[in-house]
């Protein structure tokens, strides 16, 4: 499903790959990776959506309009330029991407990341806010981003991960990315600038790059995530 080049194919039928991919696939792909990189705590998956975010910046982002193109730039079969805009039954790929480049500056300390999220929500803010039922998804990112692109890291022994782990399982916290990293195992390049500095065990809680002081029990890691905590929608 993707070109040599790294990009997308929209679809696959009979053996074979067909159409290019639109920013919704590059969205969704990117923010599906994201989500994996978080369960598996496995960096290829960080990776790859990072190299993948940067590459949909490329194709589908119009600097001039600061808005982001439904179909590549240069499509030819289109009379005018289509931008991505509204969330609908499904989301926007410009919504899906936002919220993940937003994961991705917590996970990675990358500025772009952060710039480019920053510069489409203060884009939409106006739209968003006339018709916020047509912008939900955009309004999660927008939420992360008010909460600072929260970033917690958890250092530590197999056992002291997992029982810290088991704190943020209970713990409903749709604005805030996670990274494990276990003591003493090789730091992985993408998250170099995060991790390089945390070597001590315990619980890192950063906020618009501003780190608290580490927690290294379960009711200091309760109380850490305690302002960043919701109300379960269930």
């Amino acid at each position: 499903m993707r070109h040599a080049d790294g990009t997308l194919f929209r679809s696959f039928q009979r053996g074979e790959a067909r159409l290019d991919g639109v920013l919704e696939d590059s969205g969704d792909l990117v923010a599906g990776l994201v989500t994996l990189a978080q369960t598996t705590g496995a960096p290829k998956y960080l990776e790859a959506a990072e190299a993948l975010a940067d590459l949909a910046y490329e194709r589908f982002w119009d600097e001039g309009k600061s808005a982001w193109l439904a179909a590549p730039k240069g499509t030819t079969d289109l009379l005018v330029p289509t931008y991505a805009l509204h969330d609908n039954a499904f989301p926007s790929g410009a919504s899906t991407l936002t919220e993940a480049q937003l994961a991705l500056t917590a996970m990675t300390s990358k500025a772009r990341h952060l710039e480019r999220a920053t510069v489409y929500l203060e884009r939409m803010k106006q739209q968003v806010l006339e018709n916020p039922l047509g912008f939900g998804h955009l309004l999660l990112a927008a939420d992360t981003l008010l909460d600072g692109a929260a970033e917690l890291t958890l250092v530590g022994p197999p056992g002291q991960l997992a029982t810290m782990q088991a704190v943020i399982d209970a713990t409903y916290l749709p604005t805030v990315s996670l990274l494990r990293q276990e003591l003493g195992e090789p730091i992985p390049e993408v998250s170099r600038e995060v991790l390089a500095a945390r070597t001590s065990t315990g619980a890192y809680l950063c906020q618009h790059f501003a780190c608290q002081r580490p927690v290294d029990t379960v009711e200091g890691l309760e109380a850490l995530l305690a302002p960043l905590t919701r109300a379960s929608p269930g």
